[in-house]
């Protein structure tokens, strides 16, 4: 065989080797446009939704208790309503306040009626003495 031949024969052979060189970078490369194609489709369709397993919701919450017991009459406002200074948020029946306003009312009037009586009692005695 000539020299010729043998760069023939060795140029044949350096060609399938260069193409089995360059096959798995070519696998490679179109595995990561597949990849980079599928995530750019993924934040495309995905764009301005939010996901979590662990979400929080941060409020200004002020907790209620009432100074005085009764039954609720009215509920003007609703549950997590925004409300405003000096607005109603709930009626209670008036019915036992002004019982008890009464009752009160007798019992001053009883106490009066008792020191104007123990008064009248005391000129009883001074004037005896």
């Amino acid at each position: 065989m000539t020299s010729q031949a043998m760069g023939e024969n060795a140029q044949a052979a350096a060609a399938p080797a260069a193409r089995k060189s360059t096959r798995p970078y070519l696998i490679l490369g179109s595995i990561v446009v597949v990849a980079l194609s599928a995530y750019l489709v993924f934040r495309a369709v995905t764009a301005g939704k939010e996901n979590t397993d662990d979400a929080e919701v941060t409020a200004d919450m002020v907790p209620l208790a009432a100074r005085v017991s009764g039954t609720v009459v009215q509920l003007p406002v609703s549950d997590n309503q925004a409300v405003k200074k000096d607005q109603l948020i709930a009626e209670i029946d008036p019915t036992d306040y002004r019982t008890k306003q009464k009752q009160a009312e007798a019992e001053l009037a009883a106490a009066k009626a008792q020191a104007d009586a123990a008064d009248a009692q005391v000129h009883v005695v001074e004037s005896s003495s």
